[in-house]
């Protein structure tokens, strides 16, 4: 999980909160708490007469599944068209793959398996023949792992692999609460203590305990309290003029302000784009286009590349949007029942997601100072093409989608 953390600043340019990083640090101390009691307290098995070789293994193991993850979250964030199951096949493909190949040579390796082998695959394959309950508990344990990678992907493609990792640390209490139920673990007074600190830590992280003291993103709340349109000032001719104070400009920025100016837009679009968030923010914009539409082969055409590319439950950049509503769309497409306010209604829900979940981290990031420090110059009356009004707000996105639909 820290090694996570760290990869994913250093190589994916990530920016984490200082309450996520305290609470990585919590969730580090109750894994310590609980690996140091299984070091201390008396071996509960056979099977494991080295517990600190084993740490240290683990340890290992975790900077290669940091790295595994990081990377994983890269091609997810880069090739945004891969969906979570289509990369656990993938993954699994290859896996296979190689580990079927590493069993040629392991088996002419001298090692500790039947027949003085390192892996006897052979062997294997004629035990799993002679026990139907080997074979179930290996389909159990396909299914069990191959959903548990979708999930984990799943997480890492919408939040983040440090996240998907915090999480799955969380697992370990799962774990260790059926071992004690089923009678594999005997209790131990440490791993109690270290737990709620695993808890602790995933709450803090998550932001669901506030530390006093901390910067957090801005809430619903008090973002519906700064959504007033009062604080942009026109001018005549000219693109829009921001007039805040040092101390109430963060506060006083809106949505809507940001995407009315082209640098707005520009920078909370990349901003969307490294935060995994942008086919909203390209579904809103796409919707601000349709409307404006006057030709009705057009329309119909472009209300077909919307639905297929953001609303179906297969397409390649979904956007949440209400199983209703999302199956209205889809009924209304089927019927060729189309106007230029089909998708209104979507467009104000993925509006009020973008403002109530991405908007507050956009306030929270280095992204959101630079805009800020543009904004200070206009404060002196310096006014730049690159606060001038942005044609995508009243437009859309100015460039069509170059996605070829099959009819039906």
């Amino acid at each position: 999980m820290i090694f996570t953390g760290i990869f994913s600043v250093i190589f994916l340019k990530r920016k984490l909160g200082a309450h996520q990083w305290l609470g990585m640090v919590v969730v580090l101390v109750g894994l310590t708490l609980v690996g140091v009691s299984s070091v201390m307290g008396p071996s509960s098995s056979s099977n494991a007469p080295n517990p600190v070789g084993g740490v240290i293994v683990i340890v290992i193991a975790q900077i290669v599944q940091a790295t595994q993850m990081v990377v994983e979250e890269k091609f997810l964030t880069k090739y945004e068209g891969i969906q979570p199951m289509q990369a656990v096949g993938w993954e699994g493909f290859w896996g296979f793959l190689v580990l079927s190949t590493l069993l040629v040579p392991m088996y002419w390796i001298p090692g500790p398996s039947t027949g003085n082998k390192l892996e006897n695959a052979p062997d294997a394959f004629v035990q799993i023949g002679n026990s139907h309950t080997l074979v179930l508990a290996i389909l159990g344990n396909i299914v069990s792992i191959g959903f548990f990678n979708f999930f984990g992907v799943t997480v890492t493609r919408r939040i983040s692999a440090t996240t998907r990792m915090v999480l799955d640390s969380v697992r370990t209490l799962v774990i260790w609460v059926f071992s004690l139920m089923i009678g594999w673990q005997k209790f131990q007074f440490m791993q109690a203590i270290g737990f709620p600190f695993l808890v602790l830590g995933m709450f803090i992280y998550n932001g669901s305990i506030k530390v006093p003291g901390l910067k957090y993103p801005e809430s619903k709340k008090t973002a519906n309290s700064n959504r007033g349109e009062g604080d942009v000032e026109t001018k005549e001719g000219d693109g829009l003029y921001y007039r805040y104070s040092d101390s109430e400009r963060e506060h006083n920025v809106s949505l809507q302000e940001v995407l009315h100016t082209n640098i707005g837009f520009e920078m909370f679009s990349k901003f969307c784009t490294e935060e995994r968030d942008r086919e909203n923010l390209k579904f809103w914009a796409a919707c601000r286009r349709f409307s404006r539409i006057q030709d009705d082969a057009l329309m119909v055409q472009e209300a077909r590349i919307i639905t297929e590319t953001y609303v179906r439950r297969s397409a390649v950049n979904q956007v949440n949007l209400p199983a209703k509503l999302r199956r209205g769309l889809e009924e209304r497409m089927e019927a060729g029942d189309v106007d230029p306010g089909m998708f209104e209604e979507a467009q104000e829900c993925i509006y009020e997601l973008i403002r109530e979940d991405v908007f507050p981290r956009f306030k929270s990031s280095s992204t959101f100072d630079e805009y800020l420090e543009i904004l200070a110059e206009s404060n002196n009356g310096t006014q730049t093409d690159e606060l001038k009004e942005n044609p995508s707000f009243h437009q859309g996105i100015t460039t069509a989608v170059t996605l070829r639909v099959t009819p039906g």
